[in-house]
């Protein structure tokens, strides 16, 4: 199955959901459920056993990793009260089991990698879809800027290699930044890194990965594990390496695209990862402290 677009992810989880009112009155309803075949079906993992997912002590497992610890550290009894609160009724393994805003949750946080829009959604279910896409959008950002972390340490690792023979610490220094400089002209079309920290409010020696918003990190991050991954299959020479890095920069300037604009110089963001980070963390603990415990 081809991965889901967003629109079509929360297309298939409002499917997927049903409310209970007291005495058919539809006001505020006494309980909501999604049905949990309906929440698998928006997760592209050819690995996901659905007779896996339909089992009591996986139920439990999911709880019990996905839960914020700050919610039980003091009290590891409420733990037990969530897990309590949010396991499933499983009656048959072929049943279309039903499961809670929290289960839901728990699930995706616990596939994490490609579910940031699902786990979103959650927390707040009847939110707009371009409410819950620009908030997951803004959260992408903590998972690419630690691609880009990753694959800036690889490249660092291809230059101290080339440096192992060089005695001046200076012209180390040189070949590190000078590839940087490289990358940045053209990657912002000879825009300064001094004009882009001054309109976004980026501080100094501050990495500029830091204020990119997900798009841009996302693109970064494939040019850095192009460059990695081209030179390893390459004669490996530092005059190599430059030329790596110009095509790839190139052609990654060329086929940028972002919500604002096609350029990358103006997909900057004046909140830094480290602050979406503290937020997106408040907010699972609050939604933990009001669904988890919820019957």
């Amino acid at each position: 199955m081809a991965r889901l677009n967003l629109k079509q992810i929360f297309e298939k989880l409002n499917a997927s959901y049903n409310a209970i009112y007291e005495y058919e009155l539809f006001t505020t309803p006494i309980s909501e459920i999604w049905y949990l075949d309906g929440v698998l079906s928006t997760v592209n993992y050819k690995e996901i056993s659905t007779k896996v997912y339909k089992s009591q002590d996986k139920f439990e497992q999911i709880l019990r990793t996905s839960t914020p610890k700050q919610i039980y550290s003091r009290k590891p009894e409420k733990l037990d009260q969530i897990v309590a609160n949010n396991l499933p009724i499983i009656r048959n393994e072929e049943d279309n089991i039903e499961i809670s805003q929290y289960m839901g949750w728990a699930l995706m946080k616990y596939f994490n990698a490609y579910t940031i829009f699902q786990q979103e959604y959650f927390i707040n279910p009847h939110e707009s879809f371009n409410t819950i896409k620009q908030t997951s959008d803004e959260t992408a950002r903590i998972q690419w800027r630690a691609n880009v972390a990753k694959y800036e340490g690889f490249l660092g690792g291809i230059l101290r290699r080339f440096n192992s023979n060089i005695t001046s610490p200076h012209e180390c220094g040189d070949r590190y930044s000078g590839l940087h400089r490289e990358i940045n002209d053209i990657l912002y079309d000879g825009i300064s890194t001094y004009e882009i920290r001054g309109k976004y409010e980026i501080p100094p020696k501050t990495p500029l990965a830091d204020y990119m918003n997900c798009y841009l990190l996302y693109a970064y991050g494939c040019l850095l594990r192009k460059i990695v991954e081209n030179f390893d299959s390459s004669d490996q020479r530092y005059g190599t390496l430059k030329r790596i890095v110009t095509l790839n920069t190139a052609a990654a300037r060329k086929n940028f695209s972002g919500p604002r604009d096609s350029d990358p110089v103006h997909n900057f963001t004046k909140t830094p990862v480290k602050k979406v980070i503290q937020e997106r963390n408040k907010r699972e603990i609050d939604f933990a402290k009001k669904y988890g415990f919820a019957h």
